[in-house]
């Protein structure tokens, strides 16, 4: 009984709980007409639910009229919660605009704060630069009226107004055919004179014993030369004079021949003709450097007068003693060398060494000159020694002054404005007062440093006179040489084209001088003229051009891909790899390179003196493959002239590079619009560390450069020639000893003649070959080595002569948007 009275409890609770919940069931499955649908959810309850559900027809209407109002209340709430959160939605695109502006306003303020250290930069940079201005390059005092005259404007010395002619027989040069050698004949008058001679005309092949084949007679100045001696023939004889000696009487009074001398006088004298020759003092091999621009002396005279002339001018060289950027060193009252005896003019004073140090101490040098004296030409050579710019007070003849650019390299100021010597001076720049003296000591390296450098330029002068080409330079023939592959030759460079029509006075005056005649030199590549041959094209030459070109509608994409055009020539190019036992990557290397339009040949230069290369399958390739055994492990190799290379171009590249077919085609169109230059990927750069005092290499991410790594670089094949022939031994010793920095000494090599920086291509900053077996390159010690490489070649030169740039080259529509029938000249580049 118990237990039926609790299932009853049971049943009547869950029809109170069935009750109750039903309707809120109700009001949430109901659609927007409930009353429609209420008999269909009754009818889906289950059965006990239904008969709980059993309602009078006035309890379902009030039943429906109740879930009609919640439905309603519910949609009401609906719209309620849709407009709320609509005003949410707004409230947070507002919050997120005004943090957009704050954000916009935050970087307004950090760009004009950046704009603002970069005006205060600007401001503190040209301050600095109208403070140099104002204290370097103008005078102390400022000059307001014309200069006070200390002195009577009257000459010092006495001038010779006799009339210096030529004989008529005096040019009667022998018929020297351009076709045949240029040989010298020596006279055996003097053999310690002759011996320094003989050397250099072996060296050269110009030396001959017979006097009939000669187109140059040279004797030494002995006194006993007689005019009928010299006139026994046509030939071209010249008479050289002995340093710290006069020419004999006996040589003055010949008529026929070409004098030689330091000192020759004025009524026997023949402009055209004769030759001034420079003094030869015993230079130290004590290294200068060209920097600082004003040393510790602004100009250094030491000398005692000898003449009623000089002691005048002793008198006013005692006033200059200020309105200079440094100490004056002047000394009028010391003991003389034996020199004067025979020379006459200014004593000179002290030894060699003496004279030395205050040179090297003194930006300018002091020159009196006493009508072409011997100690004129001694002071002239010794400032140029020791790069104290020499200011040459009067007239004077200067040695080798029909081919060499004296005003580039000192100064003169005539007599009667002496006077003014500190306006004149003051009025050279600091850069100007530094190319000075590179200039000058480029001449006294080139023309005055030793017996042998002056006869090279006496007989130089005489073949241009006569005018004979310089010697021709010759190519570096390799002992142990294969070729690979298709034998094909005819796509050298023209030789010695324009050889006879160089710019001869700027030859002279310009690294490397005048002493060789070079296969190809950028230096002398006459600008082109746009569209010149055009013109003289046949029709059938006319129809080989691209259709662009013959439209005149310009050239894009394939067309400019497959053409090189521009304003130069077609040429080709030589690529020069260095490599040292790495057999697979090298030959990889090469596979990459086979079809690659403008190559003319591959020489691999093999650098493993003990293992052959002859032994491995080398690629095959549509040019050949040239390997050469090198017999001694140099980093010099990679720039021997080698006589394979029958290009200008020359593409240097490591053995581990990778670069695609395109960028080398655009690096090679670079270069030949700028020959003289060093073209390449990988930039580095220079920096002066100042609490070391000294120079470092660099390799970070910067927007300044000055050197392109020779491991993927274009360069003209006339650095090859200086690099291995012409530049200080001392350099390539260098490389050797450290087995590194070959490619900076390039770097320094063309910089020092050009006076430009290399140009740097395309957006590549370093290569990785992660295959390779570890290189020089990557071993932290030969980076840090480079530093003291740099600082090495800072002291051979003499200076610092790398110079930065603020630029890399793309191609011309390189990121540029075209239309869809138009493309680009290189995809990438």
């Amino acid at each position: 009984m118990k237990r039926n009275y609790r299932v009853l409890l049971f049943i009547l609770f869950c029809l109170l709980v069935s009750t109750t919940l039903i309707p809120y069931l109700l009001l949430d499955t109901l659609s927007n007409d409930p009353a429609t649908e209420l008999p269909t959810i009754i009818s889906s309850l289950p059965p006990t639910a239904r008969k709980a559900l059993d309602l009078s027809n006035e309890d379902e209407r009030v039943l429906k009229q109740d879930i009609n109002e919640l439905t309603r209340i519910k949609h009401s709430v609906r719209n309620e919660l849709r407009e709320l959160e609509a005003q949410r939605v707004k409230i947070v695109q507002d919050t997120e605009n005004h943090k957009l502006i704050l954000f916009k306003l935050q970087d307004n303020i950090a760009a004009a704060r950046k704009e603002l250290q970069i005006t205060q930069h600007e401001l503190s940079k040209v301050s600095h630069e109208l403070y140099s201005a104002t204290k370097a390059y103008t005078p102390q005092t400022i000059i307001t009226a014309p200069p006070i005259v200390i002195l009577p404007r009257a000459p010092f010395y006495p001038v010779n107004d006799k009339p210096r002619s030529l004989s008529k027989s005096s040019h009667l040069f022998t018929p020297c055919s351009l076709m045949k050698p240029f040989k010298v004949f020596l006279y055996q008058n003097n053999q310690k004179a002759n011996k320094e001679a003989v050397e250099y005309l072996k060296d050269i092949d110009s030396l001959t014993h017979r006097k009939e084949e000669a187109c140059l007679l040279v004797s030494i100045d002995t006194g006993a030369n007689t005019d009928e001696e010299y006139n026994k023939d046509d030939h071209v004889h010249i008479i050289l004079t002995l340093p710290y000696s006069s020419p004999s009487q006996s040589s003055l009074s010949i008529r026929r021949e070409v004098l030689t001398a330091q000192s020759v006088p004025s009524t026997h004298w023949r402009y055209g003709h004769d030759i001034i020759i420079p003094s030869l003092v015993a230079a130290n091999d004590q290294l200068w450097s060209l920097v600082p621009a004003y040393r510790q002396y602004y100009f250094y005279f030491e000398g005692k007068p000898v003449t009623k002339y000089d002691r005048d001018f002793s008198l006013w060289l005692q006033k200059l003693t200020g309105g200079t950027k440094g100490d004056v060193y002047i000394k009028t009252n010391c003991s003389t060398l034996n020199i004067t005896r025979i020379s006459g003019g200014w004593g000179l004073c002290g030894d060699d060494k003496s004279r030395s140090l205050l040179l090297m101490k003194s930006t300018y040098s002091l020159i009196v000159s006493a009508n072409n004296s011997i100690v004129d030409y001694i002071r002239l050579s010794e400032s140029l020694a020791y790069g104290s710019i020499p200011v040459i007070i009067g007239k004077m003849d200067l040695p080798f002054g029909s081919i060499l650019d004296w005003n580039s390299a000192c100064v003169t100021i005539p007599v009667t404005e002496v006077h003014e010597i500190y306006y004149i001076l003051h009025r050279i720049t600091h850069d100007r007062l530094l190319e000075m003296r590179r200039i000058g000591k480029f001449f006294y390296d080139t023309y005055f440093s030793s017996s042998v450098q002056i006869i090279k330029t006496v007989i130089s002068i005489m073949r241009y006179r006569m005018n004979h080409l310089p010697p021709l330079v010759t190519d570096y023939q390799p002992k142990r040489i294969k070729t690979y592959g298709i034998q094909i030759n005819h796509f050298d460079s023209p030789q010695f084209n324009g050889s006879m029509s160089v710019y001869t006075y700027e030859f002279w005056n310009r690294p490397p001088g005048p002493f060789y005649m070079y296969p190809h030199s950028p230096a002398y590549s006459p600008s082109p003229v746009s569209g010149s041959h055009y013109p003289t094209m046949s029709p059938n030459e006319l129809k080989k051009l691209p259709p662009h070109i013959v439209q005149a509608a310009g050239i894009t994409g394939p067309y400019f891909q497959n053409y090189l055009l521009g304003d130069v020539p077609g040429e080709y190019f030589t690529v020069v790899m260095l490599t040292y036992r790495r057999e697979e990557v090298v030959k990889e290397s090469i596979e990459r390179l086979n079809g690659l339009d403008h190559l003319a040949k591959v020489i691999v230069v093999w650098n493993d003196p003990d293992t052959s290369p002859y032994t491995i399958e080398w690629p095959t390739l549509s040019v050949p493959v040239e390997v050469i055994w090198c017999e001694v492990n140099s980093l010099n190799n990679r720039f021997l002239p080698f006589n394979g290379i029958k290009t200008e171009a020359i593409l240097s590249i490591d053995d581990d590079v990778y670069l695609r077919h395109d960028e080398i085609q655009f690096a090679f169109r670079v270069w030949r619009e700028s020959r003289d230059r060093l073209v390449g990927f990988p930039g580095r750069f220079h920096s002066y560390d100042i609490k070391h005092n000294s120079w470092l290499y660099n390799s970070n991410y910067t927007c300044e450069l000055s050197m392109v790594l020779t491991g993927a670089a274009f360069f003209h094949k006339y650095y090859s020639y200086l690099y291995s022939l012409w530049q200080p031994v001392a350099v390539r010793d260098m490389v050797d000893s450290k087995m590194n920095c070959e490619d900076i000494a390039m770097n320094f090599l063309i910089a020092h003649v050009t006076r430009k920086p290399p140009l740097k291509v395309t957006s590549r900053w370093t290569f990785r070959c992660p295959n390779c077996p570890e290189a020089l390159s990557q071993n932290e010690a030969h980076f840090n080595e480079r530093h003291s490489c740099i600082n090495s070649l800072v002291k051979i030169y003499g200076y610092m002569p790398l110079l930065y740039t603020q630029y890399r080259l793309d191609s011309v529509l390189f990121k540029t948007r075209l239309p869809s029938h138009l493309e680009k000249c290189y995809q990438y580049v």
